[in-house]
């Protein structure tokens, strides 16, 4: 009796043991999922943190490209590339594919890093993923983990604004001098990569400048008739069409008209829009000549929407009756308005200007507009009519939409 006693207490011993291992299984099982599930949520939250970093960097540099800073497609591919894959490392993410080119919807248009942009890119979709060790799930084989993660992110939108005192005169935005001679506009930007400054006080003289190619021209909304006094009635009473952006459009004057100051006074103290057209300035750090000026000496062809329906040869036509690549519109605060010449002293202050007075390579301004820039100077789409008095023109914007 005692040893067939003995011999069930053995037994129900060995049972205590496996129903305490199964426990004990179903509580390591639950501190995993408690402990492992919580860190995968965080690391799959980091991953989606750095995916959304990576495409918005990308975006940020196509946001760079629309604004008109010097490079080649290929470069700026390079560097919507090098962008992504930096961000992505520095967020601890292994980038999974290739980046991917897309439109303002997040339609897929072709492959990051071929040397080409394709048309109508507007965004960048980016993957990324994340190995992480687990803390107890190990125990039931679950040592490592993978969270993967994607973004696409986008730039540019278009805005339907009416007129706000849309002045038919326009700027390559990076000029800051007439060259010598009284020829073309030095194509530089003073602050760099960074534009123009903004603000009540950052005063700049924008320069009005005769004969050259990039120069700033006085726009005739209905040529050929008109002329100066034509463009004198648009300045009183804004009666352009509506003008939109990018596109190619006819200017039939020149920066050398000086009739037109009486007009142009009335606009002092106010707000003002100036159509601005495109220029990429040479690089002086590259060999090669990067530098292209959007005017065109013969009717562009095709939807005339884009820089390379300028005909090959005709870029860069300077005088009377030339086509211009409006890329934006430029938001003025006009303080004063010197265009009838023998304005050197106003013009050229170093005291009161933002830009220092020329010396030794240009020309002295002797015409100008004095103000700031209400806000940064960002090639968009956009679109301005006649009719209102005042218009807002919403910034570039990079926003994710996936």
């Amino acid at each position: 009796m005692t040893r067939s006693r003995y011999r069930w207490l053995r037994g129900n011993d060995g049972q205590t043991l496996v129903i305490f291992a199964l426990a004990l299984a179903g509580l390591l099982a639950m501190v995993a999922l408690i402990i492992d599930g919580g860190n995968a949520f965080a690391q799959q939250r980091r991953t989606q943190n750095g995916a959304d970093a990576a495409a918005e960097a990308g975006a940020v540099e196509l946001a760079r490209r629309l604004v008109g800073l010097p490079g080649t497609e290929a470069d700026w591919d390079g560097r919507v590339l090098a962008a992504v894959n930096a961000t992505a490392t520095a967020n601890g993410l292994t980038v999974v594919g290739t980046p991917e080119y897309t439109d303002v919807d997040g339609a897929v248009l072709g492959p990051v890093g071929t040397g080409i942009i394709p048309l109508g890119t507007q965004g960048v979709r980016a993957a990324g993923s994340r190995q992480f060790s687990t803390y107890i799930a190990g125990v039931i084989g679950l040592s490592q983990l993978t969270a993967s993660a994607n973004a696409t992110a986008v730039t540019g939108y278009v805005d339907e604004v009416g007129l706000g005192g849309l002045i038919p005169l326009t700027f390559p935005v990076i000029l800051t001098q007439c060259e010598t001679g009284g020829g073309s506009n030095r194509l530089v930007n003073p602050l760099g990569n960074e534009g123009w400054p903004t603000g009540p006080e950052n005063l700049v003289a924008l320069p009005l400048c005769s004969n050259g190619p990039g120069n700033v021209g006085w726009i005739d909304w209905d040529p050929p008739a008109g002329g100066a006094s034509d463009v004198a009635a648009s300045i009183l009473e804004p009666d352009n069409g509506t003008v939109t952006t990018p596109k190619w459009y006819f200017v039939a004057e020149t920066g050398a008209i000086t009739s037109l100051d009486d007009e142009m006074d009335t606009w002092e103290g106010k707000d003002i829009l100036l159509p601005i057209f495109h220029v990429q300035a040479d690089n002086p750090a590259t060999p090669e000549d990067e530098s292209l000026v959007g005017t065109c000496d013969t009717a562009p062809t095709g939807s005339q929407t884009l820089l390379g329906d300028c005909p090959a040869g005709h870029n860069g036509g300077s005088g009377q009756n030339q086509w211009y690549f409006l890329v934006t519109f430029a938001k003025f605060h006009l303080e004063h308005s010197y265009i009838q010449g023998n304005h050197q002293v106003e013009c050229n202050d170093p005291l009161s200007l933002a830009i220092p007075a020329t010396s030794g390579t240009g020309n002295q301004i002797n015409n100008c507009l004095i103000g700031y820039f209400k806000e940064p100077v960002i090639a968009k789409n956009a679109s301005v009519g006649s009719g209102t008095a005042y218009s807002n023109l919403s910034p570039l914007a990079i926003q994710l939409i996936k």
